[in-house]
């Protein structure tokens, strides 16, 4: 919805807060940062997690690389909402354009090679590091809490601390 709202323009209002609030819609909060980059990692690694099954368990690499194509679509988002902007419907072009050697080799460049195994590894390895190096990142309230909190907590204590927030929680963990 952000998206869309973003690309929107007023065509009358007598009320000047609506104006302003229009004004500020390609800018994302910090706290709304946080959130995304939270709800987004949190879903992302379930989708990986099928990946990896049809790369290693199922030896399906075509089928590997379909969710592939699904991580990085998730990845497009994650790397537009760290640079402040606001996903677009295409996040991978925003994407490419924040981290081109990234996003052009586990999208652009493995689109057009066969879907073999050391193919299909490779994008899965550089998937792993990418988000290896986000983790902090990714999910910096939830490790702020942890550490306020002086270590472990329950499902029941993220989800009290997190509020709305909350939905990513369980899938994070």
């Amino acid at each position: 919805l952000h998206a869309i709202l973003s690309k929107s323009r007023i065509l009358f209002s007598k009320d000047e807060a609506i104006a302003g609030w229009h004004k500020n819609l390609d800018y994302v909060g910090e706290r709304d940062r946080e959130t995304q980059l939270m709800n987004v990692g949190s879903g992302v690694f379930g989708i990986l997690a099928k990946a990896e099954k049809w790369f290693h368990v199922k030896r399906d690499f075509n089928y590997s690389f379909l969710y592939i194509m699904l991580v990085v679509e998730e990845l497009a988002r994650i790397e537009t909402i760290m640079h402040g902007e606001v996903p677009r419907r295409k996040a991978i072009y925003q994407a490419i354009a924040h981290n081109p050697n990234f996003f052009n080799a586990v999208f652009t460049e493995l689109l057009h090679k066969k879907k073999d195994e050391e193919t299909v590894r490779q994008a899965l390895e550089r998937i792993d590091e990418y988000l290896e190096d986000r983790v902090f990142t990714l999910f910096q309230p939830l490790f702020d809490f942890l550490t306020e909190a002086g270590g472990t907590r329950t499902a029941t204590e993220l989800s009290e601390h997190f509020g709305k927030r909350q939905s990513w929680v369980i899938g994070a963990c």
